[in-house]
């Protein structure tokens, strides 16, 4: 992991201590998830003499938004102050009650994200580009996340804007730009290190719960893995054949699966450590910018991708942790040994997912004056896709 403060790139891992980083009030890390497998594009915000150190992974958005363009994240952090602060969000937080002169930017990926006070209690105020989603897409989350509320499960609920509105709109230097206000959610964020076999089992029985609030609900705005999957193949470029191959194999193989209310439904789709924070033992939910119509245990294989280095030929079924998990998502609702068997394959499809989005985000034209930390990101999520490449030429020559 790199560090960027104020022009300096700093090395950094999940071990460094925090004495030895340049603190000042406003500090950006981005991280790219090499130490632990799996992409992790963030920006965070380090407080100054705080201990903690709150980390967004950058989830893959509907229709494969992954992440926003480089140059519209460099065009966002360009208006942003040594102290967090940007003028741009003052059209859309006038929409929330909120205390003056208290937004401050904690990170962004697909969206931006500001933490802000309302008499002294914290808040989330998530920006969303127009290109990243449609006021139809966010409606419908915050439709769920109000649903989920109703059936008391751990989640980040929506606050209306004094206007009774879940959504805001803008338009700004940058664009149209979307608001939410979500609760504040205070707790730990847990690394794959510092797990034990319980708690990977606590952490399953969670996302078991999800699933039982979640049975029923339904939401014609979100897309489904097919929508997806027709997105990320329709942006692949003609020479990438292997690529192309890896998806209609997939396509092919996904269609033959068996759909029932036991077996799919609306998902999390991003069930990572990232997007849980615990408290007093119990896990709370964040970030459902991604939920998706999906088979349910392909929430598993994607809340342990970084277990497997994010690679699905590395997916081993009888690993301790992942058997932990399973045993405990099984305390709160069946898992078939058949819907298991399945995990490699909902793997290699976000695989595909991933190299389809990065593909794009490395071609895109640098822009003029990019500063060092957009070219080392480029670079970076450049090795990162030759490592997607590679898992898709495995799966085609497996089937």
């Amino acid at each position: 992991m790199f560090f960027y403060a104020l022009g300096r790139v700093v090395p950094m891992d999940a071990h460094t201590p925090r004495s030895t980083l340049p603190m000042h009030p406003f500090t950006i890390i981005y991280k790219f998830g090499f130490l632990r497998g799996s992409v992790v594009k963030s920006f965070s915000m380090v407080i100054a003499g705080s201990s903690r150190r709150t980390t967004y992974r950058a989830p893959q958005p509907c229709y494969n938004r992954l992440m926003m363009n480089l140059s519209l994240m460099q065009a966002f952090f360009r208006t942003v102050d040594e102290d967090g602060y940007t003028p741009l969000i003052q059209p859309l937080l006038a929409h929330w009650p909120h205390d003056p002169n208290s937004a401050r930017v904690l990170r962004a990926s697909s969206n931006f994200i500001l933490r802000y006070t309302c008499q002294g209690q914290p808040h989330i105020l998530r920006l969303t580009p127009a290109g990243q989603r449609t006021p139809a897409l966010l409606q419908a989350e915050m439709d769920f996340l109000l649903h989920l509320t109703g059936q008391g499960l751990p989640v980040n609920r929506p606050l209306a804007s004094i206007n009774g509105n879940w959504i805001e709109s803008a338009i700004t230097p940058l664009g149209l730009l979307h608001a939410v206000s979500l609760e504040y959610l205070a707790g730990e964020e847990m690394e794959f290190e510092t797990l034990t076999l319980p708690d990977f089992s606590h952490w399953g029985q969670a996302l078991g719960e999800l699933h039982n609030a979640a049975a029923g609900f339904t939401a014609p705005a979100r897309p489904d893995w097919r929508e997806l999957l027709r997105a990320a193949m329709d942006r692949l470029p003609a020479d990438e054949f292997t690529a192309r191959r890896a998806g209609e194999t997939l396509q092919a193989r996904l269609g033959r699966l068996p759909v029932s209310r036991e077996n799919y439904g609306l998902i999390h789709d991003d069930f990572e450590l990232d997007n849980l924070l615990w408290l007093e033992g119990c896990p709370q939910i964040i970030d459902f910018d991604d939920c998706i119509h999906h088979w349910l245990a392909a929430d598993v294989a994607y809340a342990l991708r970084d277990l497997f280095e994010d690679r699905w030929s590395r997916l081993d079924l009888t690993h301790p942790a992942l058997l932990a998990f399973t045993t405990g998502y099984r305390r709160a609702r069946p898992l078939a040994e058949s819907e298991l068997a399945n995990l490699p394959l909902f793997m290699a499809l976000l695989n595909f997912l991933m190299f389809a989005e990065l593909l794009a985000i490395v071609r895109e034209p640098p822009a003029g004056g990019e500063p060092d930390w957009t070219t080392n990101l480029r670079q970076r999520l450049a090795v990162k896709l030759e490592t997607y490449r590679e898992e898709l030429a495995a799966f085609v020559a497996s089937n």
